[in-house]
């Protein structure tokens, strides 16, 4: 898959200057309710569903890096599906860049599922790039009392680091 990837370079100059880094479930086909689990390696997933309601499933989750321009996947990490998004995004962007040669990244979007600091400061420093994730709010200890706090004078908030952010646009999926 890497000699497609770099391949596929050499025809779209653009190809990976902005990543996508995201995760799916892959549901397992074992037998759940046989004690131990037929599939030893498996764990149970959870979350919620576009609707809200809750959805649990007994497998691995895929986490995968996509060139958001052109909407190709790049090379994939498999995980038991208790795994966090969090930690994945590093390990993940590490192995794209050391297995897909002269791979650049500019920009790495991510959702609420990678708002953390250590994931800020590794695209920063370690990747040279402009995270672009959205905020998680839910359990941030010490949220701010005051909206100074949060965002400048003209109501634009502030990222992780201290930046105001950047409007790029609304989708409205």
């Amino acid at each position: 898959m890497g000699k497609t990837i770099e391949t596929l370079r050499g025809q779209l100059p653009s190809f990976g200057d902005v990543v996508a880094v995201d995760s799916t479930d892959i549901p397992t086909y074992s037998n759940r309710y046989r004690k131990p689990c037929s599939d030893k390696d498996a764990g149970w997933g959870f979350k919620k569903n576009s609707a809200g309601d809750e959805y649990k499933w007994l497998g691995y989750k895929m986490h995968l890096v996509a060139d958001a321009r052109h909407e190709i996947p790049l090379l994939p990490i498999v995980s038991p599906a208790n795994v966090n998004d969090s930690p994945m995004m590093i390990p993940l962007l590490e192995k794209n860049k050391s297995q897909i040669s002269g791979l650049s990244f500019n920009y790495v979007l991510g959702d609420k599922g990678y708002d953390a600091r250590e994931n800020y400061r590794a695209v920063v420093e370690d990747f040279k790039a402009t995270p672009i994730i959205d905020l998680n709010l839910r359990r941030r200890k010490g949220k701010p009392d005051r909206f100074e706090d949060i965002a400048n004078e003209y109501g634009t908030p502030y990222c992780a680091w201290g930046i105001p952010m950047t409007f790029w646009g609304y989708d409205k999926n």
